[in-house]
């Protein structure tokens, strides 16, 4: 079997369309995505913002509030300035020195801005806040002041009731790593090609070749088992390398758990292999056309797994989950997503045995339309 396995392995290096979406296309596709949007794959860390205020337009308990208003226990919001005059902020505003800023006249406050961004949204956002705040105590102090202390304290309080649990394993929830996962995961799928060459070298009324091959005197069993695993050897091989070029290459983080991944992505390969086998033998037309049926089925798969959109994934997660657990792409993009965001394992070990049964029936299904085969003429 070694012989065959090696002589297998042999003819499939030269096959160069398959070599293309086993090795290529991934890396170009990869290199891509990383370039489109690698720089959002950082954690923002929020900056200070310089808040500037006019310093003979301003409001003393005004400032105060704008002092103490924290993002954490070490960092504050606004880095309050008032070393400036009205008209000189208004300079600095005009040659877009500055983003924008305040003044108080006849105790409204008035923010001026040139043009909309992140800085001015939030700052919009807290001034808007304080006034609300402000005029609810001025409508209590007129009509009940007996009750303005214990507002004030009320509001003071600023009572927390959200307790936010970080994970251990990694903090970040940055929607844009779905892109990556999806991306292993249509490379493990794309393993259907070798599939589909598998059942065209092998089934008689495919090819030549398969004729040829279906009446040489080796068992099928034997001839099919040893073409899957040079097709798996070279189709895995392809994985390994895509996935250590984003990780290791342009910096994705993965996680850490690299032997657990390497696992979904051996168990992924497979999956892929055995996909295109089934397809293939169940399609029963010959050449382009078959390949093209079988590419539009697996970029669906991908497409419903996040590769293209990935609040789709979520959307099917959320009203179809079902179809998440059958769709080999999803699988494989939850268990590297539970790998990168969960503390314990327990999460990998429940998609990673939907896939592993998944990829068992798919195996089953290929061997046995592939091995009882007959045919009255070819």
């Amino acid at each position: 079997m070694l012989w065959l396995v090696k002589t297998r392995f042999r003819v499939l290096i030269r096959d160069r369309a398959n070599l293309f979406w086993s090795f290529i296309f991934p890396l170009c596709l990869g290199t891509f995505f990383f370039l489109g949007f690698g720089n959002l794959l950082d954690n923002t860390h929020f900056e200070q913002i310089n808040l500037y205020i006019a310093s003979d337009y301003t409001d003393e308990q005004f400032v105060k509030v704008m002092e103490e208003i924290k993002i954490d226990d070490d960092t504050f919001l606004f880095k309050v300035n008032q070393d400036f005059s009205k008209d000189a902020l208004e300079q600095y505003l005009t040659a877009n020195a500055i983003t924008g800023y305040l003044f108080v006249e006849n105790n409204s406050i008035y923010y001026r801005i040139n043009e909309n961004g992140m800085t001015q949204t939030v700052t919009k956002s807290v001034l808007d806040q304080y006034i609300q705040t402000r005029n609810v105590i001025l409508e209590v102090a007129s009509t009940n002041p007996e009750k303005i202390e214990s507002i004030q304290q009320s509001l003071s309080n600023n009572k927390n009731y959200l307790e936010t649990i970080r994970s251990k394993r990694q903090t970040s929830t940055n929607a844009m790593y779905i892109y990556f996962y999806a991306l292993i995961a249509m490379t493990c799928t794309y393993g259907c090609f070798w599939g589909i060459k598998l059942v065209n070298d092998t089934q008689a009324n495919q090819s030549n070749l398969a004729s040829r091959i279906s009446i040489a005197p080796t068992h099928r069993l034997k001839i099919i088992i040893s073409y899957s695993i040079a097709s798996f050897l070279l189709h895995f091989a392809g994985c390994l390398i895509t996935f250590f070029y984003l990780n290791f290459g342009l910096g994705v983080n993965f996680g850490d758990n690299i032997p657990m991944i390497v696992l979904v992505i051996f168990v992924g390969s497979l999956c892929g292999i055995a996909f295109g086998a089934i397809l293939s033998s169940l399609i029963k037309i010959k050449g382009s056309q078959k390949e093209g049926i079988i590419s539009m089925i697996t970029l669906a798969l991908n497409a419903l797994a996040g590769l293209m959109f990935p609040d789709l994934k979520y959307l099917i997660s959320k009203y179809l989950p079902v179809l998440g657990y059958i769709n080999p792409s999803a699988l494989i993009t939850d268990a590297l997503h539970s790998l990168h965001y969960y503390e314990g394992l327990g999460h990998f070990y429940f998609y990673i045995s939907l896939l592993s049964v998944l990829t068992v029936v798919f195996i089953a299904c290929a061997y046995f339309f592939m091995r009882g085969s007959r045919y009255d003429s070819v």
